[in-house]
């Protein structure tokens, strides 16, 4: 069986199509506008409203700066990198100062056990002293 050919769209009345296009674009073109007008208002209302919320931020920052309390802490945090540097410094001498006690810590112990040999060379020699002055003292 042999398939027709599609029909295609008759192009006898293309006023009526033209009506029914320019009438959707219309419409179409209604809901865009209605919606702009809705948004624009909107973002008008925003604007406002982020004006007066500037305005009221300015004002307590204005506030803030004259507080005396404001001033006091200001002043303090204006003193931040000073003390920074107070305080790596004194970690710098704190670092200094382990450094040298442990050099010293390892030399004391050095000592001591040269003090050690020294006594038990001491005792060995006495010994042979006391050896000696016995094997001479017996003849």
């Amino acid at each position: 069986m042999a398939t027709s050919p599609p029909k295609l769209p008759s192009t006898a009345a293309p006023a009526a199509s033209d009506a029914a296009a320019g009438a959707l674009a219309a419409s179409v073109g209604g809901l865009v506008t209605g919606g702009l007008r809705d948004v624009s208002a909107r973002l008008g209302e925003l604007h406002d409203s982020q004006r007066l919320l500037a305005g009221t931020v300015a004002a307590k920052a204005g506030e803030l700066g004259a507080s005396p309390e404001w001033a006091a802490a200001a002043a303090v945090l204006d003193r931040v990198p000073e003390y920074r540097a107070k305080v790596d410094k004194i970690r710098r001498g704190m670092a200094a100062v382990a450094a040298r006690a442990e050099r010293v810590e390892r030399a004391a112990v050095a000592l001591a056990a040269r003090l050690e040999e020294r006594d038990r060379e001491r005792a060995s020699r006495k010994t042979a002293d006391v050896a000696g002055y016995a094997s001479v003292a017996s003849r």
